[in-house]
């Protein structure tokens, strides 16, 4: 295994995606959001592990959109009313 002082592995920065002229910030969970974001993203993480993101929408949208919200804090009804394409977006990052 290579050594690296490179500290962006483990604090990458914050991510940032811009969506219908909003932009959000994708930072990574926070402690105080671990309860929550867990809850919401239980029932699709196996999903994201396997990068299968469209699943994630067609099968967990409802949960997707509250783990989204928790990271993002966009509103969940803001992120049910995007466009699929838009919502890949987030859920990858």
């Amino acid at each position: 295994m290579e050594k690296t002082d490179d500290l962006g592995a483990f604090f990458p920065e914050i991510r940032t995606e811009t969506i219908k002229g909003k932009t959000l910030a994708v930072p990574n969970v926070k402690v105080r959001q671990l309860v929550a974001f867990g809850k919401a993203s239980e029932p699709f993480m196996p999903l994201v592990v396997a990068a299968d993101y469209m699943a994630v929408l067609t099968h967990h949208t409802d949960a997707a959109c509250r783990a989204v919200s928790i990271i993002t804090g966009a509103e969940v009804e803001w992120l049910a009313d995007l466009d699929p394409d838009d919502m890949l977006r987030l859920i990858s990052a």
